[in-house]
């Protein structure tokens, strides 16, 4: 059996000026698509919610899960398949967050995900 060396795949190191490849798909570089992660919205809503609560990532950081230091449980936060993002209290019902984009802001995601933990305290 003859073996096919694979090459290894080059990333550019910074963004292109125009991100759309030769064939005309839309190719950003990686990591310049959105300007933060599930898992970043996770730290910026546990430092709103004081410095008893605490957030780690999920897996790949499309997730977050949040807790307070006292309490067993905590909150998840995900987007489902459609792309909204929902926040969750241990295996309650979701709560979706329709009306936010990623163009809203770290900051402003960050803060309505605190409300709605705040609402389960």
């Amino acid at each position: 059996m003859e073996s096919t060396a694979i090459e290894p795949l080059v990333l550019p190191t910074s963004p292109p000026l125009h991100p759309i490849d030769a064939q005309g798909r839309y190719n950003p570089a990686p990591g310049t698509e959105y300007p933060f992660s599930i898992s970043d919205i996770g730290r910026a809503a546990a430092r709103l919610l004081g410095d008893d609560w605490d957030a780690d990532s999920t897996g790949w950081g499309v997730g977050a899960y949040i807790e307070h230091a006292d309490e067993l449980g905590g909150f998840k936060i995900h987007v489902d398949e459609e792309g909204d993002l929902y926040v969750r209290r241990n295996y309650l019902e979701p709560e979706y967050l329709t009306d936010l984009r990623p163009d809203d802001g770290l900051a402003t995601v960050a803060s309505h995900v605190a409300t709605v933990m705040r609402r389960y305290l």
